[in-house]
């Protein structure tokens, strides 16, 4: 149950901040590996290795319960309260970043221009070759 909780917490997180496919990709694994890991040093130091039906059987059917049981209403509540905490702070921090937000975007527009002339310049040269 507390492995499904845990990923529960990473979906509240990516619910409130939007992830693109690759990177729910990279989560997942890294969040699945360390928890074979945890599993794994669990049943080492409590059944000396040994790999049993039941503890398989425990672990799947305890993540089953609760993600049929509360993990809805802990996801929901979780966005809600993450989400107008996140919101409490861009109101807070919007104000004092935002100029520095609009000089960054326009430095790099232009330095993607810049970067598209020396790329077609480089690209010219190695046509003339």
């Amino acid at each position: 149950m507390c492995m499904i909780f845990a990923y529960d917490l990473l979906r509240i997180w990516r619910r409130v901040i939007r992830h693109g496919t690759v990177w729910i990709g990279i989560e997942d694994m890294f969040f699945w590996c360390g928890c074979a890991v945890a599993l794994f040093g669990m049943l080492y130091r409590q059944n000396d290795g040994l790999v049993r039906g039941f503890v398989i059987a425990a672990v799947v059917s305890g993540m089953l319960l609760y993600h049929f049981g509360v993990s809805r209403y802990v996801v929901r509540a979780g966005v809600k309260v993450l989400g107008a905490f996140v919101k409490g702070l861009s109101v807070i921090f919007k104000p004092l970043f935002g100029p520095l937000g609009n000089i960054c975007k326009k430095n790099s527009q232009i330095l993607k221009k810049r970067l598209k002339k020396l790329w077609k310049a480089i690209k010219i040269r190695l046509c003339k070759l």
